[in-house]
């Protein structure tokens, strides 16, 4: 940097010169190029250093292996991973069976899972030179597990290996694995592991925004070439301040960046029990009446997902896709209601915010309701400001069809309908001109709305869950943690009301932006309350079903409270203020897909449906999942045929255990066997995550 002092100041020199009317020298335009080429090549290659310093902590950029091989027992310890350009290069694998005591099998399986430290290029077999035939010959299969994906090889594929050939090392044979590739790049070669560099980008982009101090360099030279350049970059500001067509364009851009962030990684994990469920229900196979099935959720989200199967095929990505598509509506959702506030800058924010939302995102790659909710609560906000606003026949119109939508995607939907009714007769009775003609009508739009949820009312859900004491058991009825919460909401909601009337609220932000922030108070307190209420008697509440509705107003109010506090004098607080309002949208609630432990049944049925048809001599069976909950047609959506279901007469040679979505311990599967009267004698478990297994039985 000592060499680049001098040049820097010389340019410094000629800006003032530039202000002072004095026609710079032609040595300080080679200067100014000189030093522009230095700012930029420093801040590239130091965001790269950084960035390959930090690629393992900076977010999900490899998934991790799992590597099986059946193999005869004799020849087990023959066979270990070799990884090229690794510290670790011979790995051997750990015996994964399970064995009765005393008994032995003939095969086993040798498990290995790979550390997701970082990236592994390539994966091959290490086996001794002087077996190498009878080696092979001995492995019935490989399967690899690369995240939610599976790679197959039986024993003819593994026979080709040895013909293709291997590289020769201390007396082995290493034969690499081909086709080991989670996702292919355009930049980095020969990467198993790896997740795209779609995925590596948006990480660093996020990494360099949200992170500074690991990219002070970074960050220094970007600030020298603004400063070089300050006088063109001011210029260009003052151009473009104040011209109508910025704030759309970077609306746009919010909802591009929210888009990229969901659609990234959205088939990154496999569809656990509940997104299983919303895939069997929609499915365009069954009659139309099957969405009126679920007891927990009315059928609009699934007659959405059943239009979606219906005109692109019945799979994941279009069930997932819905999802995606839903989470970048919610932004200009969000954005709509915030408009209502009276300030463009304030949804300008929201909508930003929920772009980053890692809870909108979360929820925009899962195959549930919960986006729905989210997506049409600020539409339902928006038309009811406006209805009270102007009563006109229009929004009255927009408002039926907004809840009849809510009211049909979730139960939790006319909770919010119910908080919306209550507020607007408050408001009513406290204000001074009441138009009963308005308020007749406003009731006829709720009891319209009222009336389309009752098909599904009367038809399912009255039997199938409030009359069902065993329907959602596992909510529990309010306690005193729940009352007394209750009753600091009902302490806070009345504050809100006694500065509301004091115009405390309008000082800062305005009469009309306080009118939209006393409504979203009142509306998530009533949500709240009415909620709990309810759950005396029936036990209704979860915290994931009350943050889809409430929060969506919580990002609207948090955009307001940042702009709020821009207006306080003193800049500390304001930025203070202004950094944890960022922080809580951002990254208050992670709103991971569901189920860790339970989303591996694509892995599973692909597992059972490649080595079964690997093996067409044998014959092979499963148990029949109704006992744990009817899965029938999983298979058949991931489109992999259904084996038959084991019975003590068929005859079979094989029989697999699947990791069930409804029943998903181990204990359950020796439950099963037990039931039949199979021994857990010589059981093979193929491992397909951490968490999950497939059972193997060889039957003969």
């Amino acid at each position: 940097m000592g060499g680049l002092l001098p040049i820097f100041v010389s340019v410094a020199d000629s800006n003032r010169r530039k202000r002072r009317g004095i026609k710079p020298q032609r040595r300080n335009k080679t200067a100014r190029i000189v030093l522009t080429a230095a700012c930029i090549l420093g801040a590239v290659v130091s965001f790269f250093f950084v960035l390959e310093g930090h690629k393992y902590v900076i977010g999900e950029g490899w998934a991790p292996i799992h590597v099986n091989v059946e193999i005869d027992r004799k020849y087990a310890r023959n066979v270990t991973l070799f990884l090229p350009q690794q510290r670790e290069m011979h790995i051997p694998l750990q015996t994964a069976e399970f064995q009765a005591d005393g008994e032995t099998s003939e095969k086993i399986i040798m498990h290995k899972r790979l550390t997701t430290h970082g990236f592994y290029r390539g994966v091959s077999i290490r086996i001794p030179e002087a077996e190498a035939s009878q080696t092979l010959a001995a492995i019935d299969n490989i399967s690899i597990f690369i995240g939610n994906k599976l790679f197959y090889f039986s024993s003819s594929d593994i026979q080709e290996w040895l013909k293709r050939g291997g590289d020769n090392e201390n007396g082995h044979v290493v034969l690499p694995v081909p086709g080991l590739r989670y996702t292919p790049s355009l930049v980095i070669k020969n990467w198993t592991n790896y997740y795209g560099d779609f995925n590596l980008a948006l990480m660093g982009i996020f990494d360099f925004l949200f992170h500074p101090a690991r990219y002070a360099l970074t960050y220094f030279f970007i600030i020298c070439m603004l400063y070089i350049y300050k006088n063109y970059v001011s210029s260009v500001y003052r151009s473009l301040r104040g011209k109508n067509w910025i704030q759309p364009a970077l609306f746009v851009v919010v909802i591009l960046t929210g888009f990229a962030l969901r659609i990234n990684g959205f088939l990154r994990t496999s569809g656990w029990l509940d997104e299983l469920y919303s895939s069997v229900v929609s499915s365009p196979r069954l009659p139309f009446l099957q969405t009126f099935s679920d007891p927990g959720n009315p059928p609009l989200y699934y007659m959405l997902l059943r239009l979606a199967f219906t005109l692109f095929g019945w799979s994941e990505p279009v069930g997932k896709m819905v999802s995606v598509v839903l989470g970048t509506l919610t932004i200009v959702s969000v954005y709509v209601m915030t408009l209502r506030s009276g300030s463009k800058k304030a949804a300008l924010l929201a909508a930003l915010f929920m772009a980053l939302s890692m809870y909108a995102v979360g929820f925009s790659q899962e195959m549930r309701s919960n986006i729905m909710r989210m997506f049409l609560v600020p539409l339902c906000a928006a038309v009811f400001l406006d209805l009270q606003k102007r009563a006109s026949p229009e929004n009255m119109v927009l408002y039926c069809l907004s809840c009849i939508c809510l009211a049909n995607t979730h139960y939790f939907g006319v909770i919010f309908i119910m908080a919306n009714f209550i507020y607007y007769f408050c408001c009513f009775f406290a204000s001074k001109k009441r138009d009963r003609k308005n308020a007749a009508l406003f009731v006829c739009a709720n009891v319209i709305a009222a009336l389309s949820f009752l098909p599904f009312f009367i038809i399912t859900a009255l039997r199938g869950a409030l009359a069902d004491t065993e329907f959602n058991s596992s909510i529990k009825p309010p306690g005193i943690p729940e009352f007394t919460l209750m009753f600091v909401v009902i302490v806070f909601f009345i504050a809100g009301i006694l500065l509301w009337k004091r115009k405390t609220p309008q000082t800062l932000t305005g009469e009309k932006a306080s009118r939209f922030i006393m409504y979203l108070f009142s509306v998530s307190a009533l949500v709240f309350l009415i909620s709990q209420v309810f759950s005396v008697y029936r036990p209704i509440f979860k915290p994931d079903y009350f943050l889809s509705i409430v929060y969506p107003p919580g990002i609207a109010l948090s955009a307001l409270f940042v702009l709020a506090v821009s207006k306080i004098k003193y800049v500390h607080a304001k930025y203070l203020a202004g950094f944890c309002a960022f922080l809580f949208c951002v990254s208050y609630y992670q709103g991971v897909r569901g189920g860790a432990d339970n989303g591996a049944f694509k892995e599973c049925t692909a597992y059972i449906a490649r080595d079964s048809s690997a093996h067409p001599g044998l014959k092979s069976a499963t148990f029949d999942g109704k006992a744990h909950g009817n899965y029938s047609g999983y298979p058949e959506y991931y489109g992999y045929g259904a084996l038959p279901v084991y019975s003590a007469e068929g005859g079979f040679d094989v029989l697999y255990l699947p990791h069930i979505p409804f029943g998903i311990h181990e204990y359950i599967k020796y439950n099963d066997m037990a039931r039949y009267g199979i021994d857990y004698a010589n059981l093979l478990k193929i491992h397909v995550n951490d968490d999950t297994v497939v059972y193997k039985k060889y039957l003969r």
